[in-house]
């Protein structure tokens, strides 16, 4: 029996809006991309194992899974994205891995050097209420 492989792909949501959109949300309006930009058959192949498997509200950041085959269409989509909930946002693909464990690693350390640069920028006040929400979202780890 062969197993199924599959992809982490770590995201960040840029938006002007103050409101994080749920996971539910982003997974629709990625569907929808897939539909409209690969046709049926690019979203059935793509939706195979499709789910976010962390989405933190207050940076943004998430992890999404897929198929192994089906990345650079999901990538894809992603970039055809501008609008989630009626406001108009960006999808930053960050990086793919093999393991959600690497995945986790590289948002730990981006979100360090998103901390290390408000603090040099002088915003404490903003890193504080960042760890502090990242603490009880996650119980103190990704």
């Amino acid at each position: 029996m062969v197993r199924l492989k599959t992809r982490y792909i770590l995201f960040q949501i840029h938006s002007e809006s103050q409101t994080a959109p749920t996971p539910k949300t982003i997974i629709s309006t990625l569907r929808l991309s897939l539909s409209k930009n690969y046709g049926d058959k690019g979203l059935a192949d793509s939706i195979t194992s499709f789910i976010i498997k962390y989405f933190s509200p207050k940076t943004g950041m998430g992890i999404l899974r897929c198929h192994f085959d089906a990345v650079e269409n999901v990538l894809g989509a992603m970039f055809f994205v501008q609008t989630l909930d009626g406001k108009n946002v960006v999808l930053e693909a960050i990086g793919v891995s093999g393991s959600i464990s690497k995945a986790e690693r590289r948002a730990i350390r981006r979100n360090k050097d998103m901390i290390r640069r408000l603090k040099n920028e002088g915003r404490e006040n903003e890193v504080e209420g960042l760890i502090l929400d990242m603490k009880d979202e996650n119980e103190g780890e990704l």
